[in-house]
């Protein structure tokens, strides 16, 4: 347990007075984010996220100095990793009861899987840990007390590691944290404020004996390569600092310019939709479907850029250089027919000019029933993963002729006979696939329904009408008064990527 003295008022009231108006900016931002335009903003309940040391510990006495003790809540994560944190949590909580802070402490479950670094495992599950706690307590935001010198510290890590634009601009002072936001308002003041503050105040805290192991980088940094650059270049971790800022700054305008070209691929897309239905039914989650021509236009930088920016807006990591270079080669340079990358459990696909991330790594299966079905006046038939659906409509087949017949469902090969349009060209369905933009991955589970081994129904294109030109079908003749069905088959999970081909939409 360590505990401080008093010094110099002057300094102490410089520190008081550095922290508050930190604070301010932090709570106002904070306020400005979360409020509805024209709209006053809400006072948001806060989580702070409270080890005990003494950074936190200024952290919760300076913000419970600031705003209304109803309003902040610690929550302690005890990491499981040494037996001197056991007594921790207990010292947190009679911290909070002293301010009056509701308080709970959390353990992550379970060690780190092999080969997973230590240091990402705890800062993942510490993060997801105070997540889950915030939105169970009805907290708006989480509050760090990450200060310049770990700014400093992260952006030497980064750097060292050949981290991007993104990366350099290490910290950021408020973001998105799954449904919260996290706020980290002591980002420009240096560790020496917090340490007077703590002076003034008389605060205890707990010393983590780990910050002196000298096997972690972050403890190598902290000890030799920060003082180290600040004996040879004094000024350099508030330098540093001011760095990172004018990495996030310029990082911001990349940001503006690749969602801009993202757009221009976006709109080209959405213009051609009508001539290919089946490449924009697919899209999928926020990336929507992009078209390639306007960023093959765009300068290789500009191009990495896109993509970078596209993952990101799919939540999906940045990757690696080798990766990005496959994904310019297979999606924006490579002239085949399609291309595809796997990606943090994603893939991102191209067909022709089309452009979508799907979800799935590899294509929905085509779960086909040997058994035929007897229809018995049903609306909905349960088939091959999916259902058959009866529906009236002109065109359609007798409900008289149907009744008591055999529905099957099963694959189509890719030299079947398929008349789209009554009168019109009886074409192969790879011909048809091709035509209509019906991705490659996708054609080999999307069947075919039959009707007593007469095809009806093509998922992904429509109904067949198989017969000839001027042939007279008894299955669809014109007699008043009787009801005609269109069958139609669909995946049971709306999310299934062949769900929105197999939707009813006219063919171009």
């Amino acid at each position: 347990m360590a505990s401080s003295r008093r010094s110099a008022p002057d300094a102490d009231t410089a520190a008081g007075a550095a922290l508050r108006s930190a604070l301010s900016g932090a709570l106002a931002d904070l306020a400005a984010t979360q409020a509805p335009a024209g709209e006053p903003s809400p006072a948001a309940p806060l989580l702070v996220a409270f080890s005990g040391g003494l950074d936190s510990t200024v952290l919760l006495h300076a913000l419970a100095a600031c705003v209304p003790a109803s309003r902040l809540y610690a929550a302690h994560v005890h990491h499981g990793l040494q037996s001197a944190a056991d007594d921790w949590p207990e010292h947190c909580h009679r911290q909070a009861q002293a301010l009056g802070v509701g308080f709970s402490s959390l353990r992550l479950a379970g060690p780190p899987t092999p080969g997973e670094s230590l240091e990402a495992w705890a800062r993942q599950g510490r993060y997801d840990a105070l997540e889950a706690e915030a939105v169970r307590v009805g907290c708006a935001a989480i509050v760090t007390a990450h200060h310049a010198d770990d700014q400093a510290e992260t952006l030497l890590f980064r750097l060292a590691r050949g981290a991007g634009l993104q990366g350099l601009g290490a910290m950021a002072a408020n973001r998105a944290q799954g449904r919260v936001r996290l706020l980290r308002p002591l980002l420009a003041l240096p560790r020496a404020t917090l340490q007077a503050f703590a002076r003034q105040h008389g605060l205890q805290w707990v010393d983590d004996p780990t910050n002196t192991q000298l096997d972690r980088t972050r403890n190598r940094l902290r000890a030799s390569v920060l003082p180290a650059l600040e004996q040879a270049l004094p000024g350099a971790r508030v330098n540093l600092v001011k760095a990172a800022a004018l990495a996030r700054e310029a990082h911001a305008v990349l940001t503006e310019v690749a969602q801009g070209d993202l757009d221009a691929a976006r709109a080209r897309a959405a213009a051609l939709a009508p001539t290919q239905p089946r490449a924009i039914a697919l899209s999928a989650g926020p990336g929507g479907v992009l078209h390639r021509q306007p960023m093959r236009a765009l300068s290789t930088a500009r191009r990495r850029l896109a993509l970078r920016q596209w993952l990101g807006d799919l939540d999906l990591p940045t990757p690696s250089q080798s990766v990005l270079a496959e994904m310019l080669k297979q999606l924006l340079d490579a002239q085949g027919a399609a291309g595809e990358v796997a990606h943090a459990g994603a893939v991102l696909r191209r067909y022709r000019d089309w452009l979508w991330a799907d979800r799935a790594a590899a294509p929905p299966a085509l779960a086909c029933e040997p058994e035929r079905l007897r229809w018995r006046g049903e609306r909905v038939l349960a088939a091959a993963g999916g259902r058959v659906l009866f529906e009236p409509g002109p065109g359609g087949i007798e409900a008289t002729a149907l009744a008591g017949a055999c529905i099957r469902v099963g694959p189509l090969g890719a030299a079947t006979r398929v008349r789209l349009r009554a009168g019109g060209p009886s074409r192969s369905l790879k011909n048809w696939h091709q035509q209509h933009g019906v991705p490659a991955h996708l054609r080999p589970s999307l069947p075919g329904v039959f009707v007593d081994e007469r095809l009806v129904f093509v998922a992904g294109l429509g109904v067949n009408h198989e017969a000839a030109a001027g042939e007279a079908d008894p299955r669809v003749a014109a007699i008043p008064g009787t009801e005609r069905l269109c069958l139609r088959w669909e995946p049971a999970d709306a999310n299934d990527p062949r769900a929105p081909l197999c939707r009813p939409q006219a063919l171009p």
